[in-house]
């Protein structure tokens, strides 16, 4: 089950991403993409070390 639940939010963002992009490249004007507030240099977030752990452990298994 826990799987499952996975998958579906995998294939969600997978989703959301591919219609950000589609937005950015084919509906934005370059003005738009140039405006720093909307499209910063760097993005920053948190997560904790233990969850970082789960997640290189996890890629070295497969």
């Amino acid at each position: 089950m826990a799987i499952e639940k996975y998958d579906n939010y995998e294939e969600f963002l997978l989703q959301k991403a591919k219609v950000i992009m589609e937005i950015e490249l084919f509906y934005m004007l370059p003005r738009h993409k140039k405006k720093k507030e909307w499209f910063p240099d760097w993005i920053h977030y948190s997560i904790p070390a233990n969850e970082v752990r789960k997640f290189i452990i996890a890629i070295d298994k497969n």
